[in-house]
């Protein structure tokens, strides 16, 4: 019996945890998996990349990634159909540019028979390709039902709102994001599924770094508001003085 076909859409941002999920697909389903990539996600989580290594806007992955992290990222790899990337230049949401970027995913998901579109966050970029997949399942892995304080705006309200009428089923990380989502959207409950992070296995791959005790502080997040910097600064202010 042939297995079912899936496309897996991944953000740079989300690809820590997406790597183990992708380990588990393979082993069921034939997975293709398309990475987008724009000028503020070259550098993230797992992926770290020279935007000179970019030659054209639909390729494949290993192709612009250094060769430490082809070593890193081989064995999530190996059991995928094909690993893709989709360059955007520009921050815009709606532009030409992207209705043709977007047009070479919907090719590749025609050409591959692609039976399921799994979104790892919804992408505002791909969002002019939707109403070309009405055949096709899609599921949407959401992170933020809701968003943080200081990060609202227009353009993801209208992203937000665009893929609930587009989505088949949601998954989520948490009963607490589950809840979330369902608060304002109670008639899709049986839409959705929760499940549970897996441990980030890619981290017992990394090199070890020598450092110094006491020299170094790591801080795991984003820089943006609503994650207290302000006060994790003022709290070092007070220690120190």
């Amino acid at each position: 019996m042939q297995k079912p076909k899936i496309l897996y859409y991944l953000h740079t941002y989300f690809m820590d945890s997406a790597l183990e999920w992708l380990n588990d697909l393979k082993s069921n389903y034939e997975v293709h998996l398309v990475v987008e990539l724009s000028p503020d996600s070259l550098k993230s989580t797992v992926i770290d990349i020279d935007s000179r290594n970019i030659k054209s806007d639909f390729g494949d992955l290993q192709d612009v990634i250094d060769a430490d992290t082809n070593t890193l990222l081989n064995p999530y790899f190996k059991g995928l159909l094909s690993v893709k990337y989709i360059y955007f230049p520009t921050k815009q949401m709606l532009s030409f540019t992207n209705l043709k970027m977007s047009y070479k995913v919907l090719s590749y998901i025609k050409k591959n028979k692609i039976n399921t579109l799994h979104f790892d966050t919804t992408s505002g970029r791909f969002m002019p390709a939707l109403p070309f997949l009405f055949n096709i399942k899609k599921i949407a892995t959401i992170h933020d039902p809701n968003p943080h304080t200081g990060e609202e705006s227009f353009k993801k309200t209208v992203i937000r709102r665009v893929y609930t009428n587009m989505i088949n089923n949601y998954l989520f990380y948490s009963r607490y994001s589950y809840r979330q989502f369902i608060q304002n959207h109670i008639h899709l409950h049986s839409n959705t599924f929760t499940a549970q992070l897996k441990p980030y296995s890619y981290i017992s791959k990394l090199n070890a770094a020598s450092i110094k005790a006491n020299q170094y502080i790591l801080y795991f997040g984003r820089v943006s508001y609503y994650k207290g910097i302000d006060l994790l600064l003022e709290a070092f202010q007070s220690i120190v003085s």
